[in-house]
């Protein structure tokens, strides 16, 4: 039986989580699906009540006996510093080295597009980005802490190794999907030195795709053919800070924050999967929050444990949520949270729109 780590976290988190669980549920009863889903309590309360953020305990518990792990949000305004996110998540990808960072950027409905030339199906694309590296890699350190002259230093660390693997997996997965090309995206070497690095590792891995093109771009090119020419883009490959700022670029395309997901990897070993908009602590408790992008992190989830048809049920019950208004109204519909998940379990539980 498959077991599936589930965290609901802070502020919308529990209620986005309640609604995946909910849908998960109707396909589970739908199917027949062995699965099982325990809840942990690791978030802001535990962390303000006792101290806790995710011991090292757990996180072997999780490599061991559990094959995802599902994070509602995590964040909250009682903890400024947010001290329990920076122990949690961080600890998650590196103690159990997910290296690679998925970010899936379809436009479901025309009309959560800013670009209004486009249409949906047209921006379907991904993004891979290394996920433990860059500046992102927690090595800092504060000086004259709470003065005047308080000093901050962060350093950018890039090895070998992680540029080799997160470039192997992304034309290794190139390869499997059938894409023509991969865009990396680096800078100019004489403003970033380290992008020689990154190209002449691509370089070698490259040779044994030939089928595959290598597209090289910078930051800069990348967003303007983010907000131009999108249609052209397959799988994008980039640095981890690099890669952030692409993701956040590329939800808003598809329509915001409330339908972006990701997951967290290390292929062949447990995954992370999360909605993207965080604990939105100002809607907490009002039942107002879209809950799709927790719903179709779960349909993501259940695809890649190779549940494909039951991932296919949830991703059409949320697009004809959203094709039909059945939907919150921070995105333009009548519904609240708990109700979009109670309509789209009714899909599934019904086999509509299969």
């Amino acid at each position: 039986m498959r077991k599936i780590a589930f965290i609901a976290g802070d502020g919308v988190g529990s209620e986005v989580a309640g609604e995946a669980e909910k849908v998960l549920q109707a396909v589970v009863d739908r199917s027949g699906l062995e699965l099982q889903v325990d809840h942990f309590d690791y978030g802001a309360q535990k962390y303000l009540d006792e101290g806790i953020t995710l011991p090292d305990e757990q996180i072997e518990e999780f490599h061991r006996d559990y094959a995802a792990i599902f994070i509602g949000a995590l964040g909250d305004p009682r903890i400024p510093d947010d001290a329990h996110v920076r122990d949690i998540l961080p600890a998650l990808r590196l103690k159990l080295d997910l290296y690679v960072n998925y970010r899936p950027i379809r436009l479901i409905n025309d009309r959560y597009c800013p670009l209004k030339r486009e249409n949906a199906g047209e921006i379907d694309f991904e993004i891979l980005r290394e996920n433990l590296e860059g500046i992102n890699s927690c090595v800092d350190g504060v000086f004259k802490r709470g003065t005047e002259n308080e000093e901050l230093i962060q350093q950018s660390i890039i090895t070998r190794r992680g540029v080799r693997r997160i470039h192997q997996f992304a034309f290794d997965y190139a390869r499997k999907k059938g894409y023509k090309k991969v865009t990396i995206c680096d800078s100019r070497p004489n403003f970033y030195p380290p992008v020689d690095f990154w190209k002449n590792e691509v370089d070698v891995i490259s040779k044994d795709f030939q089928e595959i093109e290598s597209d090289f771009v910078t930051l800069p090119e990348l967003l303007n053919i983010l907000l131009n020419r999108p249609e052209e883009l397959e799988l994008v490959v980039a640095c981890n800070n690099f890669g952030s700022i692409i993701a956040e670029i590329g939800s808003e395309i598809q329509g915001g924050c409330t339908q972006a997901i990701e997951k967290s990897f290390n292929p062949g070993r447990i995954s992370l999967y999360m909605p993207v908009h965080g604990p939105l602590n100002d809607q907490a408790g009002k039942n107002a929050v879209s809950p799709l992008a927790a719903i179709t992190c779960m349909a993501m989830l259940l695809g890649d444990f190779g549940f494909e048809q039951e991932a296919r049920w949830i991703n059409a019950a949320v697009k004809y949520a959203i094709d039909t208004e059945n939907i919150t109204n921070d995105l333009g519909g009548r519904l609240t949270t708990s109700q979009v998940g109670d309509f789209i379990a009714d899909q599934i539980k019904r086999g509509a729109h299969q």
